[in-house]
């Protein structure tokens, strides 16, 4: 429920029943991700603002973050801040968090906390130099860092499932409990969708069609995302590769008139989710050829490492997150090869049309509860242990 501003104003000196005692300005929310940014308020349905997680700066000392050094790319060498859920450079994550408080004054209101989503298996250190910046340097109210995965299930309405998350740099397969995930049985799988963006652009360079440096790749994800669809099943997918299918190509023409041919290739970068092995990668951290599990196989191992009590239930709500999800057609294929790894399973698999943005609405349920205002990290409890206080209340 949204209050209005002036009415919590005027409600925190009004004697409340228990139930409803607490009242509060809505939380700053943050989804850091890899390729993008998520900003917006507890109670929001959908980010407020979503913007490309780079920053850049210029020979006379200028920084740009956001949206604004994305524009400027093509004069500016733009650097990525986090890459496959990990924060890489924390120069640049420093200009980011100094923008989020300037656009949101975190610093300067008092009744402002800041929500944090991260990635799963993100190492302690990352989440204890985070909590030493912002109290330290923006003096935040209170901090909270919630496990994306773990919010997307909550976003579906559900405390315990096994959430497929398919992000920009990395995908993860996590088992959760009734709100807590099982880190011991956490798969994951060491590319994502700015891989496969990547391997498509290599192929579209085949064709000897090159475009400008800095449109390059949003011309290549539009193309992949578009023209590349998820085969029903293996044997879907080795026939639309056959030998005999050369001929079944599509051509994709641009605003400018370029025309892209694409052809059998167009079938690999999805079913690259189910047997890596199919895509080799040249981009720096990607992972190099060999065999390696699809995500319907890390699944399945994920839920061995479980206690089998409780493999009814995680395969009985399977929920997709991630931009790299969307895919047409991935929901299906993945019931069908989780089905025929546990043909005495019930799989049933859960795919919002917003899945993208599941983490950020998740976090959004989950700060705009009543019961959680008391799980927030203050500069008080900051103060009395130190950066380790970030391990205390969060997952």
């Amino acid at each position: 429920m949204k209050i209005a501003v002036n009415t919590a104003k005027l409600l925190r000196n009004v004697p409340l029943p228990d139930e409803i005692a607490t009242v509060h300005d809505n939380a700053v929310i943050a989804d850091f991700g890899s390729g993008t940014t998520r900003i917006g308020f507890s109670g929001d349905d959908a980010p407020r603002l979503q913007l490309p997680t780079v920053f850049s700066s210029s020979s006379d000392g200028t920084v740009e973050t956001f949206a604004t050094a994305y524009k400027q790319r093509e004069s500016h060498a733009v650097q990525n801040v986090v890459e496959r859920g990990l924060v890489k450079n924390w120069e640049g994550m420093e200009h980011l968090l100094n923008h989020l408080d300037n656009l949101l004054g975190i610093s300067k209101d008092p009744n402002t906390p800041l929500f944090l989503t991260e990635a799963a298996l993100v190492p302690r250190e990352q989440r204890e130099e985070l909590v030493k910046i912002l109290f330290e340097k923006h003096h935040a109210t209170g901090v909270y860092f919630g496990c994306s995965p773990v919010l997307s299930l909550y976003a579906s309405g559900r405390t315990s499932g096994m959430v497929l998350e398919m992000g920009h740099g990395s995908c993860h397969t996590v088992p959760v409990f009734e709100g807590f995930p099982l880190y011991h049985s956490i798969l994951q799988m060491d590319f994502g969708g700015d891989d496969l963006t990547s391997w498509m652009g290599k192929q579209i360079s085949s064709h000897n069609i090159t475009f400008p440096a800095h449109h390059q790749r949003d011309i290549w994800s539009y193309v992949k995302e578009l023209h590349c669809p998820v085969a029903s099943d293996r044997s879907a997918f080795t026939t639309a590769v056959n030998e005999n299918n050369k001929g079944d190509v599509i051509y994709h023409t641009l605003p400018d008139g370029t025309v892209i041919p694409l052809g059998t290739e167009r079938y690999l970068p999805c079913e690259a989710f189910f047997d890596p092995s199919l895509v080799v990668f040249d981009n720096p951290g990607a992972p190099s050829a060999g065999p390696r599990r699809g995500i319907h196989q890390l699944a399945m191992d994920s839920t061995r490492k479980c206690d089998q009590d409780v493999a009814p239930l995680l395969f009985g709500n399977v929920v997709l997150s991630g931009g790299s999800s969307l895919y047409r057609g991935l929901p299906d294929r993945i019931h069908r090869e989780l089905q025929e790894l546990a043909p005495a399973e019930k799989v049933r698999i859960f795919a919002s049309t917003e899945r993208r943005n599941a983490a950020f609405v998740g976090a959004s349920i989950l700060a705009s509860l009543p019961t959680f205002q008391e799980m927030w990290v203050t500069k008080a409890d900051y103060d009395e242990i130190g950066p380790a206080v970030a391990h205390r209340n969060c997952f």
